[in-house]
């Protein structure tokens, strides 16, 4: 099989739950209410495959951060915040720095 392991986690447990609880701030914030400043912008889109689902998070906390651990930061939020189903049905967990955001289309402005 041509398939390639990633390693182990590059950041610290305590730098992936500094990001985690950063991330379930914003999912709880309600909507009518202002973002801090500095605060992720969490979005989730269809994936085509219904039930499941993409999240983005945009925040330039993740910068210097290992794609993979943007990842496990945003999946562990979205479990513990959402329920484990939800979490069942994320496909993509994907972290983003406000520069690195146009690269796939978003924009923290969205």
């Amino acid at each position: 099989m041509a398939i390639r392991k990633l390693g182990p986690s590059n950041a610290p447990d305590a730098v992936i739950e500094k990001l985690k609880n950063a991330i379930k701030d914003e999912i709880r914030r309600p909507e009518n209410q202002a973002s801090p400043p500095g605060a992720p912008k969490v979005f989730k889109e269809e994936s085509g495959f219904p039930p499941y689902y993409h999240y983005y998070v945009i925040w330039d906390g993740f910068d210097g951060i290992d794609p993979e651990d943007r990842s496990k930061a945003i999946y562990q939020a979205i479990k513990e915040e959402c329920g484990q189903e939800e979490a069942l049905k994320t496909t993509v967990a994907m972290g983003l720095t406000r520069q690195e955001a146009p690269a796939v289309g978003l924009s923290a402005a969205d």
